[in-house]
């Protein structure tokens, strides 16, 4: 038997030790503000449908959660594309 290694990573799930994390997505240094925002842009009709959506950032510092979720003025991260998708959404049902 060999020595297992503190933290596996397998297909949306991450072993550490006595703890299982399951998660829905993972993306990768290469993925673009575009790409990341394109897979959680359906949570968008969930909240007008009524449903309660959180979008959740993870990882070590200097990952760049903070740049995902706010990014800068010339490529606006989930947060800020998520309202402008919200609020086309409403003006447009009116």
């Amino acid at each position: 038997a060999g020595i297992k290694p503190a933290v596996s990573v397998r297909h949306r799930r991450v072993e550490c030790g006595a703890f299982n994390f399951d998660f829905d997505q993972s993306f990768g240094p290469q993925s673009t503000q575009e790409d990341i925002f394109k897979d959680v842009e359906s949570l968008v009709t969930s909240v007008l449908d009524g449903y309660n959506v959180c979008i959740f950032a993870y990882g070590q510092t200097g990952a760049g959660k903070t740049y995902t979720m706010e990014g800068p003025e010339d490529n606006p991260g989930i947060n800020y594309r998520a309202l402008e998708a919200m609020f086309k959404c409403i003006t447009e049902e009116r």
